[in-house]
């Protein structure tokens, strides 16, 4: 049976909740793909039958090394998030 792990921001957000106008000067974005990025890769040194999913974050596959640490991408309300069907060109 394979493990899984489900990745997100709150880890980053709650990092920086308390660091009000005073934010470094980073790229948050890839931060968090780095960050995935480590996880997936310790939790596979370990076991290398474990997948990594991310939960809606579908608008990462484009950054540098998201995609090569992510087995998958659950996305909800993929088709009806908007209490109606999602317009097409919202939708993956």
């Amino acid at each position: 049976m394979r493990r899984s792990i489900s990745c997100g921001v709150i880890f980053l957000t709650g990092l920086l909740a308390g660091c009000g106008d005073d934010l470094p000067d980073l790229d948050f974005r890839q931060e968090m793909v780095d960050l995935v990025a480590e996880i997936s890769e310790y939790a596979k040194s370990k076991d290398s039958t474990f997948y990594i999913f991310s939960h809606n974050a579908v608008e990462r596959w484009s950054e540098y090394g998201y995609l090569e640490a992510v087995d998958g991408i659950g996305q909800e309300d993929a088709y009806y998030g908007y209490g109606i069907a999602t317009p097409a060109e919202v939708t993956y």
